[in-house]
């Protein structure tokens, strides 16, 4: 009785996780016609004070769902939509 209940909880979860999980996937292959950039990384991340610009190396990262690896980045403050960043993270909108 157990197993049987065991097996269908995990093919509810398993419809549950699919159907959750396929539209999310759908929309990360579009690519935005307004030109929006969607950079997520690990790295090092700092933003100057006098320049207003967002400075940082990424060690491996996403740049629109394509990999990004050991490049260096400034970001203008007023080019960004949304961020997200601490000394070692970042994941930001440019516009």
């Amino acid at each position: 009785m157990n197993k049987e209940i065991l097996k269908i909880s995990g093919i509810i979860f398993l419809l549950v996780f699919t159907a959750a999980s396929i539209p999310v996937i759908a929309e990360s292959n579009n690519t935005d016609p307004v030109g929006i950039t969607k950079i997520t990384a690990i790295g090092t991340f700092a933003r100057c004070d006098q320049d207003n610009i967002v400075y940082g190396h990424i060690f491996i990262g996403l740049r629109d769902n394509k990999p990004v690896f050991n490049e260096d980045i400034e970001i203008p403050a007023n080019g960004i939509g949304l961020i997200i960043m601490t000394n070692h993270f970042l994941h930001c909108y440019v516009i």
